[in-house]
């Protein structure tokens, strides 16, 4: 597993997320990683249950590797570990 930061290249407003640290096989899964879990449905190219404050164009995120997770301490599973959210 691979931990990567994720982030929106789109305008952002009150109340979404602005980037998220995630837990994955690859960038690609990265990318399909919602803050809040929502799952992306690849075959509709949508999230499952609306963006919930994130991006709907998950080609426009910026996805950097930050390095890989040795299982040691931690999650086991892909997902989102940490989201930074714009309150409004």
């Amino acid at each position: 597993m691979k931990i990567f930061l994720v982030q929106r290249t789109d305008d952002i407003d009150y109340d979404e997320f602005d980037s998220v640290i995630v837990v994955a096989e690859d960038e690609q899964q990265a990318r399909e990683t919602h803050p809040r879990g929502v799952e992306w449905d690849s075959e509709d190219e949508c999230w499952a249950h609306g963006n919930s404050g994130w991006t709907y164009d998950i080609s426009s995120l910026e996805v950097e590797f930050l390095g890989s997770y040795l299982g040691q301490v931690g999650p086991d599973r892909p997902g989102p570990i940490m989201g930074s959210f714009n309150a409004g």
